[in-house]
């Protein structure tokens, strides 16, 4: 899933948005933050770790990740339901952006409300020379939806340990694709910060 998708978006940048894909490709990152409240399913880590590969490229910049607590009511099934247990969630989210090959510095920060964090989905990318670039996603990025060679290969079995559930996810990733789950676009917005 990861090199296709990852693969997607530097063809969007290509296409619209040349200029910043030769910043990507040129200049050095020291630092990527993510904020994004719904973190808290396999399919949305899986997703996170793609997105994330797609800015990180050879870069050795420290990742950050703010993302609300998973807390479900009850245990799932599939790979887009909740988590119930937060240090689940963390294991998981470091590990795969660790197992993407990246050897950077990784910070995590679980939550509790979701006034701490904003409503919108943000990328800051911060550039060697000290300028910022925040990438924006709007809501639509909610209808993005697994699809797999295989239906049963949606099914996750939140009953195993962290590592039980790296490896069953990891398993799955190469057959995993995103698809939208309505016909709305999904905007991204680039911001740049002097």
């Amino acid at each position: 899933m990861c090199s296709p998708d990852a693969y997607r978006l530097s063809e969007l940048f290509a296409k619209q948005l040349p200029d910043f894909l030769q910043k990507l490709e040129s200049e050095s990152l020291i630092s990527l933050t993510y904020s994004d409240r719904y973190l808290k399913s396999p399919w949305a880590a899986l997703l996170c770790s793609a997105f994330i590969k797609a800015f990180i490229k050879n870069n050795h910049a420290n990742i950050n990740i703010n993302t609300l607590c998973s807390n479900a009511n009850q245990m799932g099934k599939l790979l887009n339901h909740d988590w119930q247990i937060p240090d689940e969630q963390q294991y998981l989210l470091t590990n795969l952006l660790t197992q993407e090959g990246m050897e950077n510095t990784i910070s995590i920060n679980l939550v509790d409300s979701n006034r701490e964090l904003p409503h919108s989905r943000v990328l800051t990318l911060e550039w060697r020379d000290g300028s910022k670039t925040q990438v924006i996603l709007d809501q639509g990025v909610g209808y993005w939806r697994p699809k797999m060679k295989h239906y049963n290969q949606m099914e996750h079995d939140f009953y195993l340990d962290p590592q039980g559930q790296l490896e069953e996810i990891l398993a799955k990733a190469p057959d995993a694709t995103m698809t939208h789950s309505a016909s709305w676009p999904t905007y991204i917005v680039l911001k740049n910060i002097l």
